[in-house]
Parts: C-alpha cells; sequence; structure tokens
C-alpha cells in the first residue's frame, strides 16, 4: 500500500455554536474548502517519515490553489500521527465543515481524487 487518505469532514463552530460553512468557487460551482492535517512525531510518537507526507501534501496544496483560489486551506500539521506511520504518503483529508452542504462537499471531493489521480499517475 502506497497511498492511504483518511477523509472527513470537519466541525467548525464559532463561540455561539454557529457552524461554519468554508467554501469557494470552482469549475462555476460552490464547493466546500479542503484542509489536510499532516501528523508528525512532535509529541514523541513514531513516524520517521512525516516530513514526506508534509511535501506532499504541499505540493497537492500548491496545485490545488493555483486552479481553484482558496479552495485548500492552510496545512494543520499535529503533533501526533493520526496512523500515518503506517504507510508512506498517507494524508487526511477534511473536506469542509459542519456547515457545508452534501452537494459542496461532493463538489469539492470531485476535485481533490482528481487532483490525487493527476499527481499519483505523475509518479507522487
Amino acid at each position: 500500500i502506497r497511498y492511504v487518505f483518511d477523509v472527513h469532514r470537519d466541525s467548525v463552530l464559532l463561540e455561539d455554536g454557529t457552524k461554519t460553512r468554508p467554501v469557494t468557487v470552482a469549475n462555476g460551482k460552490i464547493a466546500a474548502q479542503i484542509m489536510t492535517v499532516v501528523g508528525s512525531n512532535a509529541l514523541g510518537r513514531w513516524h520517521p517519515d512525516w516530513e514526506v507526507n508534509l511535501e506532499f501534501a504541499a505540493k497537492l496544496q500548491a496545485r490545488l490553489n493555483k486552479d481553484y483560489l482558496g479552495f485548500a486551506r492552510r496545512i494543520c500539521l499535529r503533533g501526533t500521527t493520526y496512523n500515518q506511520e503506517m504507510a508512506p504518503y498517507s494524508l487526511l483529508f477534511e473536506v469542509g465543515s459542519c456547515g457545508n452542504t452534501l452537494e459542496e462537499a461532493e463538489n469539492a471531493a470531485e476535485i481533490l481524487a482528481d487532483e490525487l489521480i493527476s499527481m499519483i499517475k505523475n509518479g507522487w
């Protein structure tokens, strides 16, 4: 197994409990923004290749934002591993938030999948 992708929907709430709805326009449609979460060994967990995942995430983010301005939110680098140490090129994706519609999340997931396919076919 060379790639492992864990797909979630973020839960971003304001202090008053209001659900956020991070969106952008891509291909003429409203799409949820995505955020990539990269684990590391900062809190003492064994994860020797976390920097490979970070490089992969940074390349993906740059490509997505080049084609779809504002589509990819900043990378979230965390001090735990999220089991990303189990396979190289393992990433966790937050596709939108609990405030996004299913259609917005599906639009985003399609764009994300297409970009991942392109990167994988071209040697990542």
